[in-house]
């Protein structure tokens, strides 16, 4: 399970493993204790050479928690606000924003057109409107998923 949580990534890249990451007070999953699992490297827009990430363990249900910062969809490098950006930019000017490679913009244009049409129907508008209610769904609107991708809320 991938839990959204507060990050301050300068700190996090300096502190690395004795970032001061925010204990649940109980598994999400069955409510039992939790244990910390140790940490994972992960890669976001905000850390391209990656960082460590806290990973908390239910010996009850066995679930593990990996925390996650927020903004960030889980297996996405970039942040939802960035993607955001980059469709509103190419649908307006007809070209990506620096640093958004074609292929990654065209990936997401493709995957929420999918989603739109898959989710919504042909009634409403690919972006801002299908990319929103998507998101008020709590989906994530660029997923390649057949089923989709739940959004977790944070605590």
């Amino acid at each position: 399970m991938i839990r959204p949580t507060k990050v301050d990534f300068k700190e996090l890249l300096s502190l690395e493993k004795k970032y001061p990451w925010s204990r649940p007070a109980s598994c999400y999953k069955c409510g039992g204790r939790i244990w910390g699992h140790g940490y994972v490297w992960r890669f976001f827009e905000q850390a391209p050479k990656g960082c460590w990430v806290k990973c908390y363990y239910c010996p009850d249900c066995g679930c593990v928690v990996t925390m996650r910062p927020v903004g960030y969809w889980p297996r996405y490098f970039h942040s939802l606000e960035n993607i955001r950006q980059a469709l509103s930019c190419r649908l307006a000017q007809g070209r990506w924003p620096p640093g958004v490679k074609r292929q990654t913009g065209g990936h997401w244009l493709r995957a929420l057109a999918a989603q739109v049409m898959k989710f919504l129907g042909l009634a409403i508008k690919i972006f801002p409107a299908g990319f929103e209610k998507l998101i008020n769904k709590k989906w994530v609107p660029v997923s390649r998923s057949k089923k989709g991708v739940m959004i977790l809320q944070v605590c």
